[in-house]
């Protein structure tokens, strides 16, 4: 119930803002290719500026559950952990739909069509559940294995996103403003 709700928060404070972005903002997109600053760059900043209020999440989803339940620390962390993999994977995710889904957002008028922002919500809960449960699975056995087993999960997810900032400016660059 608790990864079920990290899901969720991480959904709406990252993956949705991160893929509306490029409908909401398209107006204005043209804007980007005229400054002196990398595509990269402005990506990765308007990125930041959205991972800024993703510390509400592990105060609103992952902790109020194990402080209720009086969940073990050990829980918690892993609580804690699958909160950090989840908003990297959402932020991941969320670049991609958004370059990958741009024209359809665009011509939303910012709001994406159901089908694109519905398959971009079941295949991030898809992943997220996948990764939740091969921790979960190897946490069962060995406490510190499966905290480990997320902590490494957290670094694959930071890479995606790292991954996923370099691919969307080469993508964001190709687009016709």
């Amino acid at each position: 119930m608790a990864a079920f709700l990290i899901f969720i928060a991480s959904s709406v404070e990252v993956l949705l803002p991160v893929m509306l972005f490029f409908g909401v903002d398209s107006p204005r997109l043209w804007l980007l290719r005229t400054t002196p600053v990398g595509t990269e760059d402005l990506l990765r900043g308007k990125m930041r500026s959205v991972l800024l209020l993703t510390p509400l999440i592990i105060p609103s989803a992952a902790l109020p559950m194990a402080i209720v339940r009086s969940f073990p620390l050990l829980v918690t962390v892993y609580l804690i952990l699958a909160a950090v993999a989840a908003i990297y994977l959402s932020a991941s995710i969320g670049i991609y739909a958004g370059i990958k889904y741009f024209e359809e957002v665009r011509e939303g008028k910012g709001y994406p069509p159901v089908v694109p922002l519905y398959s971009t919500l079941v295949a991030s809960l898809a992943i997220y559940s996948l990764e939740v449960g091969v921790g979960a699975a190897v946490y069962l056995k060995n406490h510190t294995l499966g905290i480990l087993t997320l902590l490494v999960l957290c670094g694959m997810n930071y890479s995606f996103y790292s991954f996923c900032l370099k691919w969307g400016a080469r993508e964001f660059e190709k687009r016709d403003l």
